[in-house]
């Protein structure tokens, strides 16, 4: 089977994939996630050192697999993954569904000026830092960092 890695971003296709089991004149269209709510919402003001938890509920359709994952992936301005552990992940199957998501981190008390989240929708064996390595891809939420 030829499988070729995919990821996809809210409203943004990173890339497309292919894999074995589809006809050619079956249509192969992108995958996509969408929010559909997000707490804290994108935008909110974030205090060094206090501890958030980023609740999300999305929507996906993955259309160039049989299978994935969403991973909700949190990081600072530098690329700096916040989170301890692995991500937040949901496994996804080919169609349409739904996902819920939760992860908590702690906003470093120092040197961090913005907290960056994405949701990534990647195969089911794929990592936060193997995503963001793989594409550069822009951010779904930002939250800026005051005191």
């Amino acid at each position: 089977m030829n499988r070729l890695p995919f990821l996809a971003v809210v409203l943004l296709t990173v890339f497309a994939g292919a894999c074995g089991g589809h006809s050619s004149s079956e249509p192969v269209g992108p995958d996509r996630v969408s929010v559909v709510s997000l707490q804290p919402a994108n935008g909110s003001s974030l205090v060094p050192g206090s501890v958030v938890t980023f609740n999300v509920r999305l929507d996906y359709e993955l259309r160039s697999e049989s299978s994935g994952a969403i991973l909700l992936v949190v990081e600072d301005q530098n690329s700096a993954l916040l989170t301890v552990g692995p991500q937040a992940r949901a496994a996804t199957t080919r169609g349409r569904g739904s996902a819920t998501l939760s992860d908590q981190v702690k906003v470093p008390a120092t040197g961090v000026s913005q907290v960056r989240v994405f949701f990534a929708m990647v195969p089911p064996d794929v990592s936060a830092t193997q995503f963001l390595s793989a594409s550069p891809v822009q951010p779904d939420a930002t939250y800026p960092v005051r005191p």
